[in-house]
């Protein structure tokens, strides 16, 4: 029969085995007792949507290895070999463009959220505190976080970790005042930097550093020197010979610190051969489930398997292990320097997490979203004809919608009127996103999302899975887009039927066009058709 903790530590089941957004660790947590926080969250959470969401994702995962180990079994000898021949020329051709030449800083805030709130109230660095409140945390100082407490956390589950906690609530505008006190010092640096968030930004500091006479460890500490002088916040660097390194880098010496990396592939390979795999960025629990229950645990792994991964998964997940195993960033192969700058963007989105909202509550939360992103898009010059808004509900799952507007705008009280057409603010929420796209000038790919172009042979071949690694094919417009993406990229294609549909039922004489179904208006048929291609519910 077995022990009631054989039973609880078998089959998946328990605190020991339970994993979670909250029970992953990060900078300032190194030394916390996982199993104690494991334990507290395990109980805290049990009967909670979350916990039944982590449920799915985790068969989910499950089921995905078991369809890959059997597949693995399957392979016959002389079929691996060819696998591993085939992986060994594509090694030799990433390595023909591995790109040296470049040095990018990746500039990360020390628990930005916290850390502006501590400029007023200084009493706060010295005890455990958290910006949000019993529903929902968005950052931890690193007092509370050497007791497990983290952001994304629902607040009780932090007061069970740390009863002596210390809420302050959220104040977005003084997070956006003090981050463009930030972007000013950066951009003496790299005018053309990227902004990832109000907290962090990749600077491509190679002409900077031609000019300084500086070495990398010298401009490095020159930055966040600048930073704190000029806002009284502190920074973490990453330095390295592309972004993704960059961003691994500035987590391991956080806070206010900094990690270079040489720019030597004989250092960049000793430094990747160690480094597990989730802290690749883009790995996710589920992929890291899936690569450790095939014997890939560290990045280097994902090299030494190379024949095996391209035996079963897709092309371009092969390539992006491949990539993640050598160290080597996506962006090299069309030139680091220009690889989003150049490209300019898409679209642009702001979004909140926050404990369940409804009613004005909820409507205030989401003017304030557009209020953001309408200052966002007056600054970059911006005006959009397409906008969605992104929810998650209260058991975690998401759903988006979409409308086209009758001419291009930044206008924020135009683009409120559009977003709370599309929301029902009876229904709690605990997540709301507004993105703006399709733009004046349509020559712009959104920073961070671009879509990939690739040769006919690297397309999907008929009854070849198309959701793999991280990415996923549009068979609208024959291209591979980053996973993280696609409700986006499906959202501009769903514009685009609507916005034809629009023009075709105007143009035809009234009670002769074709209508959608009894009951449905046409934006409802879309929206429902697109759910169903999504697999929602």
């Amino acid at each position: 029969m077995g022990t009631a903790k054989e039973k609880e530590d078998s089959g998946g089941e328990g605190w020991r085995s339970y994993e979670s957004v909250f029970t992953n660790r990060k900078a300032g947590m190194a030394d916390v007792d996982r199993d104690r926080i494991k334990k507290i969250v395990f109980e805290a959470s049990k009967d909670s949507p979350h916990f039944k969401n982590e449920q799915r994702k985790e068969q989910a995962a499950a089921k995905r290895l078991s369809e890959l180990q059997s597949k693995a079994r399957s392979l016959l000898p002389r079929q691996l070999d060819g696998f591993k021949a085939k992986a060994k020329r594509a090694i030799v051709e990433l390595e023909a463009s591995r790109d040296l030449s470049r040095t990018w800083f990746h500039i990360d805030m020390d628990a930005f959220f916290a850390a502006c709130h501590v400029l007023d109230r200084p009493e706060l660095d010295r005890v455990p505190m958290a910006v949000g409140g019993n529903a929902m945390i968005s950052t931890a100082n690193y007092a509370a976080r050497k007791f497990g407490v983290r952001s994304a956390m629902p607040g009780f589950i932090a007061l069970k970790l740390c009863p002596q906690l210390t809420f302050v609530r959220s104040d977005f505008a003084k997070y956006k005042k003090k981050a463009e006190e930030v972007r000013a010092v950066l951009a003496r640096y790299d005018e053309n930097f990227i902004e990832g968030g109000l907290d962090e930004a990749y600077l491509d500091v190679t002409r900077y550093l031609e000019g300084a006479k500086l070495t990398e460890e010298e401009l490095a500490e020159k930055i966040r020197d600048d930073v704190f002088v000029e806002t009284s916040l502190t920074c973490s660097i990453g330095g390295a010979a592309n972004r993704m390194l960059a961003k691994i880098c500035s987590d391991l010496n956080k806070p206010n610190g900094q990690y270079i990396l040489e720019r030597k592939r004989k250092a960049i390979l000793e430094f990747v051969s160690d480094l597990p795999v989730r802290k690749i960025p883009g790995i996710g629990k589920v992929t890291e489930k899936v690569l450790k229950g095939l014997g890939m645990n560290v990045a280097s792994d994902l090299v030494k398997e190379a024949g095996l991964i391209l035996a079963l998964f897709s092309k371009i997940s092969f390539e992006s292990f491949l990539r993640a195993g050598l160290g080597i960033s996506s962006s090299e192969a069309v030139g680091a320097a220009q690889d989003d700058q150049d490209a300019g963007r898409k679209g642009i989105s702001c979004e909140r997490t926050f404990g369940s909202l409804r009613g004005s509550r909820l409507e205030s939360q989401l003017k304030e979203i557009v209020e953001t992103l309408s200052s966002q898009m007056t600054v970059k010059n911006l005006k959009g004809k397409h906008i969605t808004v992104k929810m998650k509900k209260v058991d975690f799952t998401l759903k988006t919608k979409s409308r086209a507007l009758p001419a291009h705008t930044c206008n924020a009280d135009e683009m409120m009127e559009a977003a709370a057409k599309l929301v029902d603010f009876k229904e709690p929420l605990r997540l709301i996103g507004v993105r703006m796209a399709e733009f004046e000038h349509e020559a712009h790919v959104e920073r961070g999302q671009k879509v990939i172009d690739l040769p006919k042979a690297e397309k999907r071949k008929e009854g070849e899975e198309g959701l793999q690694g991280g990415q996923w094919f549009c068979d609208k417009c024959s291209r591979w887009v980053e996973l993280e993406g696609r409700l986006e990229h499906e959202d501009f294609h769903l514009a685009q039927d609507l916005h034809r549909e629009q023009l075709t039922l105007s143009s035809k004489p009234k009670g002769r066009g074709r209508k959608p179904a009894t009951g449905m208006s046409t934006m409802d048929f879309f929206v429902q058709r697109k759910k169903k291609k999504a697999g929602e519910g």
